[in-house]
């Protein structure tokens, strides 16, 4: 049956396990408290083909046209190539499409953005570009000593490859790369004599716990710089090891969760994601005062 309050109604997609329908031994569901949204109304999908299926059904058949994106970049870009196909190939689909309008709560890397446009998907994007993040970021100097060690996650997304990209190793700079499947305590160890600043951009739950098991077993206990960090609780791990020096740099967000009881036990994109899926009303306001983007 259709829904005659469409108007009033979003649907949310998110690409791995954040928010969860079933309610934990506190008593929270994060979908049913904080979306306020019915189960039917949710995906939790890597399988665009499952996603764009979402997506569709929801907008011909109960004319839900608005989606919140919690999707990384790699999937996102998949998914605005599957649509692009699909619009091409069925005028209805296009027309349909085109009434739906979808904000990217996740998604900030450059070329998503530059996916975007090529293919006239039309996702609103609701954090800051990853250029402008990484403008902030130091990516070394010129010279022989190694001050920098970049530790970079083993994820292949166009989010990690523009981050890969920002950092240049060579001969003649001061700056060290090594992935995740080669951090050891014997490089950082090796690195720790000179070295004032270790920079990390990280995605797994492993990778996260890999990465404070061995800061923790080395000598090093300089700067840590995080590059959106997407668990707190590491910050927590590698302080009770002595670090007192950890900073991080991260997207600005569109919306806070002022209001949102418990939201400040999960990170500023999740609030966002969350504000957004609740206050969808205000979207258009949104789009008009230039908080989300098609760029």
């Amino acid at each position: 049956m259709r829904c005659k309050t469409y108007k009033e109604r979003v649907a949310f997609i998110q690409s791995e396990e954040v928010f969860e329908y079933e309610r934990d031994e506190s008593g929270l569901s994060t979908i049913r408290d904080y979306l306020k949204i019915k189960k039917s109304q949710f995906k939790e999908s890597k399988d665009v083909e499952e996603i764009y299926s979402f997506i569709y059904n929801h907008a011909k058949k109960n004319k839900i046209y608005k989606f919140v994106c919690h999707i990384d970049s790699g999937v996102l870009e998949e998914l605005m190539d599957h649509m692009y196909k699909i619009k091409n190939k069925n005028s209805k689909v296009r027309a349909l499409l085109n009434k739906c309008m979808f904000v990217a709560t996740y998604s900030n890397a450059n070329d998503t953005r530059v996916k975007n446009a090529s293919t006239g998907s039309m996702f609103y994007f609701a954090l800051s570009p990853l250029d402008v993040i990484l403008n902030n970021v130091p990516n070394g100097k010129v010279g022989p000593v190694k001050e920098i060690l970049v530790c970079l996650s083993t994820s292949k997304t166009p989010y990690y490859d523009q981050i890969d990209k920002y950092f240049v190793q060579d001969d003649g700079n001061t700056v060290k790369k090594v992935f995740m499947n080669e951090l050891t305590k014997d490089v950082v160890d090796s690195f720790s004599s000179s070295g004032y600043m270790v920079i990390a951009s990280l995605d797994t739950e492993a990778e996260y716990k890999q990465f404070s098991d061995v800061m923790k077993a080395s000598k090093y206990r300089k700067l840590i710089h995080f590059i959106e960090l997407t668990r707190p609780d590491a910050v927590d791990d590698l302080r009770s090891a002595g670090f007192s020096s950890i900073q991080t740099s991260s997207s600005g967000v569109c919306i806070n969760g002022t209001g949102y009881v418990g939201l400040n036990t999960l990170i500023a994109y999740e609030v966002c994601a969350a504000a957004l899926t609740v206050c969808w009303r205000s979207w258009s306001r949104f789009i008009k005062a230039k908080v989300l983007s098609l760029k």
